[in-house]
């Protein structure tokens, strides 16, 4: 009895040990390159290299809204394993990004995703906001504390399911948010948004419905067993200054044109609150809705 207590601690102990072990650190193999995207500003960068190499790709699909994070690579080692990953920015390892989608890239490498992180949690209101000048100092201050957060950036943890744990040694982040930011106002010119009166607003334009409302699930299990099982589609609205939906387009890594089709076809249904200025007026604007599709067993 006492040898069987015992050889069940000692499987204890190395479960304790592997979960201790610390992360893998890998070092850049190169610096932050622009990729070329009609949809959003996007930032890659290589970490280790060999079997152990890991790209990164921050993307941002523009001025005023969370990156989007991917890595994938060789030096991943989890496979299509849900929602389970885990990153942040480190050193502040309490602000996590949970439900990182694991999937598996066409040369079989696997690949996460994480739908929206960013380099400072929210700040925390410190008095009412009864005006919206009150909203728009606190949203400049919001914005300071991301630069802030970005420039003090030693790299990017991942976790993924199953206990692999890697740091991307990427350094200070304050130019990846510069060049981000910079690219999302250029981006405004070529929907049609002037990133100057654009960067007046203060109160975004918001749908009067909850977003889930406006897709039909029922369409997506069919999709999806042509398609694969789960999916992240973000679709971008066009709104003008009275609150309708102008145009629609849908972006995915891992869905097809099809169920893209879907999501603009019941979202140009749309009605919004439309944008409001510091001044207190009415402007076009765009929203991001992100949708995560599965299929429960």
């Amino acid at each position: 009895m006492l040898r069987g207590i015992f050889g069940v601690v000692g499987l204890v102990l190395l479960a304790s040990s592997a979960l201790a072990r610390p992360p893998q650190l890998l070092q850049p193999s190169g610096a932050w390159v622009p990729l070329k995207s009609e949809h959003s500003c996007k930032l890659s960068r290589a970490f280790g290299e060999g079997k152990n190499r890991v790209v990164a790709i921050l993307e941002r699909p523009g001025p005023g809204y969370d990156i989007k994070m991917m890595v994938f690579g060789p030096g991943l080692r989890s496979g299509p394993a849900g929602w389970n990953a885990q990153s942040s920015f480190l050193p502040n390892t309490a602000h996590v990004f949970k439900d990182g989608l694991s999937a598996r890239t066409a040369r079989g490498d696997t690949a996460i995703q994480w739908t929206a992180v960013d380099f400072a949690p929210d700040r925390a209101l410190s008095t009412p906001i009864r005006t919206v000048k009150d909203f728009a100092d606190f949203m400049g201050a919001r914005r300071d504390d991301e630069s802030s957060a970005a420039a003090a950036v030693t790299g990017i943890s991942v976790s993924e399911p199953g206990g692999n744990r890697l740091v991307l040694q990427s350094g200070a982040m304050d130019e990846v948010h510069r060049k981000l930011d910079e690219c999302g106002r250029e981006m405004l010119r070529g929907w049609g948004l002037d990133p100057v009166a654009h960067n007046r607003i203060v109160i975004r334009a918001v749908s009067k419905r909850n977003p889930k409302e406006l897709i039909d699930s029922r369409d997506y299990p069919v999709l999806a067993a042509r398609y694969g099982g789960e999916a992240i589609i973000t679709a971008r609205l066009m709104v003008d200054a009275a609150g309708a939906v102008t145009n629609c387009t849908a972006i995915s890594d891992f869905a097809e044109p099809e169920m893209e089709q879907l999501i603009c076809r019941n979202l140009s249904k749309a009605v919004f609150q439309p944008a409001m200025t510091v001044d207190g007026e009415t402007a076009p604007d765009y929203a991001l809705m992100t949708f995560r599709f599965g299929i429960g067993p």
